[in-house]
C-alpha cells in the first residue's frame, strides 16, 4: 500500500493493480482509499495515439517506467484536483497534454 497526501486535503491510499492495454489506450488498474475503510477500484487510461504521437515526434519510444510514471503522476494529479474521494470514482484520463506535461515533469523530453 501506498499513501499519497493531496492537495485536496486527502490523503489517499493506493495499490498497483495491472495493466491491460488494448488498441486504443493502457488502462492501468488501481485500488484507492480516501480513508482506508472504504476501497475501490479504478483505472488510468492512457491514450494509446497520444503516446504513439510523443514517440514519433521524439524519435523514440517510451520505456514501461515511463509509460506507468504518466499514469501514477495522472492519478496524483486527480488527487490534487477532485474535491473528494468519491470524485476519485470517475474516469481518469491521460491525454496528449497530460502526458507531455508529466513526462516534464520526470524530465524526459
Amino acid at each position: 500500500m501506498k499513501t499519497y497526501a493531496a492537495e485536496s486535503g486527502y490523503i489517499y491510499h493506493y495499490f498497483f493493480l495491472g495493466l491491460q492495454e488494448s488498441d486504443t489506450d493502457l488502462k492501468y488498474g488501481f485500488s484507492l482509499s480516501g480513508n482506508r475503510k472504504d476501497w475501490f477500484r479504478n483505472s488510468v487510461l492512457v491514450d494509446r495515439a497520444a503516446l504513439v504521437a510523443w514517440e514519433q515526434s521524439h524519435g523514440r519510444t517510451l520505456l514501461a517506467n515511463e509509460k506507468y510514471a504518466i499514469a501514477k503522476l495522472t492519478l496524483f494529479n486527480a488527487f490534487d484536483t477532485r474535491n473528494d474521494p468519491e470524485s476519485i470514482r470517475l474516469p481518469i484520463v491521460a491525454r496528449a497534454m497530460e502526458i507531455r506535461q508529466n513526462l516534464e515533469k520526470i524530465g524526459v523530453e
